[in-house]
């Protein structure tokens, strides 16, 4: 099959054939949603959450995607997910050894509004089945930006 797309926006399940048909699956609303948290991550941190993606490498970079853990567990920040009415402790910054910047990430995550790490990690979710859809992503835009405006 084509691969669309670059492959660093490429979701982590894009890359597992179905195991009923041995094809990849197509692109669709999750995988969408999962390129656009990365769009949202490269803007807030000025990087995507791979060590390879300066790299030439797309072995290395394929293989990092789909070690990418979406939401990780975070004891520093407890806020509400935009997916669910349970109080979650994550945050969207990766745990792998090899992210090249967390440190300068994680001083950017406290000067972040907390609705917009929570839309972010809904949106790099490792799982698709929990990526918000259109509508609660625009609801969850028009929280920041009221969270923002109070300051």
């Amino acid at each position: 099959q084509e691969a669309v797309g670059p492959l660093l926006y490429t979701p982590p399940e894009a890359f597992f054939p179905s195991p009923h048909t041995g094809h990849l699956p197509p692109p669709d609303r999750a995988t969408d949603m999962w390129a656009l948290g990365l769009v949202l991550y490269f803007l807030c941190y000025f990087a995507l959450p791979y060590a390879s993606a300066d790299g030439d490498d797309t072995a290395e970079m394929e293989d990092e995607v789909k070690r990418y853990a979406g939401c990780v567990s975070s004891p520093l920040r407890s806020r509400s997910c935009i997916d669910c009415a349970r109080t979650e402790s994550c945050s969207p910054l990766p745990q792998l050894p090899s992210f090249r910047a967390a440190s300068t990430c994680r001083s950017r995550t406290a000067d972040l509004p907390p609705s917009l790490l929570a839309l972010l990690q809904a949106l790099v979710h490792r799982s698709p089945t929990r990526r918000p859809l259109c509508e609660r992503v625009l609801r969850a835009v028009d929280g920041v930006r009221v969270e923002l405006k109070r300051g």
